[in-house]
């Protein structure tokens, strides 16, 4: 609204004449703004505007890519990638990098609705002396992890983050996907990165199809071949 002009600005400096305010804001809930104008048609013509604005979708910018580094503080979330069926994948995939969380330092999500992936987790918090406030634990509704990272899970997060200001955070995914960019997107202004892939690279080249060629189209060369001309790629045949 303030780009658009239509912002209403109180106070004794630079006080708007007309404009819309925000009385209650809130992310993702809803909101009460009031317009301020001195004639009627200048009213709706805010409330229009307004309106229209509110009701773009957010794009919100995804996190700077970056590689390990033993002084960030990781963010551990394996979750399924969308695609995903088998219940083993549900709870393997998250649990996997439990060992690899370090004491005071790192932080790892896990599903929150199976109790032998909560006593894994004390089992590996009391070898490796963590401390209870290094899980966060989701719903557990949805086979893919992703989805149940709600608003208080990322609340939390940004709480862990704005409460250690001087350390660097990344967050450590599975696979990057449009479901995962949904949630940490929202923590690229405090400076969290992501160890990973974009979604369009991910979605190109993070699978196994680019190893072979696809049984429906057995002419079209793999990626691999593209890539890699000199490469020779076994093609799939059939057995009867």
């Amino acid at each position: 609204m303030h780009d658009q002009g239509i912002c209403f600005r109180p106070g004794k400096k630079k006080k708007s004449k007309s404009g819309v305010f925000p009385l209650v804001f809130a992310r993702q809930e809803q909101s009460l703004f009031i317009a301020v104008a001195k004639t009627d048609a200048e009213l709706a013509d805010l409330y229009s505007r307004a309106t229209a604005l509110l009701r773009e979708p957010v794009v919100e910018a995804p996190l700077e890519r970056v590689t390990f580094d033993d002084g960030t503080r990781r963010i551990w979330c394996g979750s399924p990638r969308p695609e995903y069926r088998r219940i083993t994948q549900r709870y393997n995939l998250p649990t996997r990098c439990l060992p690899l969380v370090r004491k005071d330092l790192d932080f790892i999500i896990l599903p929150g609705d199976s109790a032998k992936v909560v006593s894994f987790w004390q089992f590996i918090k009391e070898v490796n002396g963590l401390s209870d406030n290094q899980v966060i634990f989701t719903r557990g509704e949805n086979l893919v992890m992703d989805l149940d990272v709600d608003d208080a899970i990322v609340q939390r997060i940004r709480g862990i983050v704005t409460n250690n200001p001087n350390d660097k955070f990344t967050i450590v995914p599975y696979c990057v996907t449009e479901q995962f960019e949904a949630w940490s997107s929202q923590l690229a202004e405090l400076g969290v990165t992501v160890y990973g892939e974009t979604v369009e690279w991910t979605k190109k080249y993070g699978h196994k199809g680019i190893l072979h060629r696809h049984i429906s189209c057995l002419d079209k060369p793999c990626l691999m071949e593209e890539i890699a001309p000199h490469v020779q790629v076994r093609l799939p045949t059939a057995q009867f």
